[in-house]
């Protein structure tokens, strides 16, 4: 397997962008999901999830690609699925909301539209199959989202984006069902876990994945080593990666700069796959001629 290998090193001015764009605004929607596993390690039954959709979603029949955002340990954050999509702020300065980058970036015509869901996982996930928060993912969250909202089906139109503990968590749940997943990015994540146990039953071969990685070198609470040593197993393993390097802290990853970075990954990605925004149930044959719909 042929791995392509592209780390990248920017200095990042950490003001707000200027869009020269007036932003045509989206939706986010909230839910109380009832789990019947969180319980038996001490943690309520109950969860609020969070779930943008891109603008015209409402007025149209269209499918979309689905990305999973995963928040970090966000201590002081008493609601975690809304950390990706604001209240860092109530932790941390200087710190982005998700859907508003992406409401920019759409207004700009910079990404493709996607529905981004961010589901509430205070405990880590293991690299145990049965581990329960891995069970509250794909026996509760996913049929959720999958009978409720247009999301494609297709692992290429699906990806997950974790930051901190969710760039753990995220790898470990996407290595858990790599038949629903095709890329893959990770914000200063905390990748301590057990490599080997993760990918035990994983064919590559078969379901090939793509990493994205960013970093910074100055970041204090997860040593830019660890994704350094994530980097090199990557290419032992022979996935294709792309490692923003920056000069930046842990707080770096939930910055302006990270998530517009992720999402034009992510949104390239989902292109080259071929769209997944159907129009009326027909699969356009290009991005550019669904741009014209």
């Amino acid at each position: 397997m042929t791995c392509r290998m592209r780390k990248t090193i920017v200095t990042l001015i950490l003001a707000a962008l200027s869009y020269l764009a007036e932003p045509t605004w989206a939706a986010v929607e909230y839910h109380m999901i009832q789990s019947s596993f969180t319980e038996d390690v001490g943690y309520p039954s109950e969860f609020e999830l969070t779930v943008y959709l891109p603008p015209g979603y409402e007025e149209s029949d269209d499918i979309y690609p689905l990305l999973w955002v995963h928040h970090g340990s966000a201590a002081s954050v008493p609601r975690k699925n809304r950390a990706m999509f604001g209240d860092y702020a109530l932790q941390f300065e200087r710190t982005a909301a998700i859907q508003d980058v992406a409401d920019n970036l759409l207004s700009e015509g910079k990404i493709a539209p996607m529905i981004m869901v961010g589901p509430a996982i205070p405990g880590s996930v293991t690299p145990a199959f049965e581990d329960v928060w891995g069970k509250y993912f794909y026996r509760e969250i996913v049929p959720f989202i999958q009978s409720r909202y247009r999301v494609a089906r297709t692992r290429e139109h699906w990806g997950d984006f974790g930051i901190s503990k969710g760039g753990s968590d995220g790898p470990v749940l996407v290595f858990k069902r790599p038949d629903l997943f095709r890329w893959v990015g990770i914000g200063a994540g905390a990748t301590w876990f057990n490599k080997d146990q993760m990918t035990e039953n994983y064919d590559q071969s078969k379901y090939p994945l793509d990493f994205w990685l960013w970093h910074g070198q100055n970041d204090p609470t997860v040593p830019f080593s660890t994704s350094e040593l994530f980097e090199q197993w990557l290419i032992e393993r022979g996935f294709d990666y792309t490692f923003v390097v920056t000069d930046g802290d842990h707080i770096d990853c939930i910055r302006e700069p990270a998530f517009i970075a992720a999402l034009q990954w992510f949104s390239a990605r989902f292109q080259e796959a071929g769209t997944a925004v159907e129009a009326k149930g027909k699969l356009a044959s290009s991005w550019a001629a669904m741009k014209t719909r």
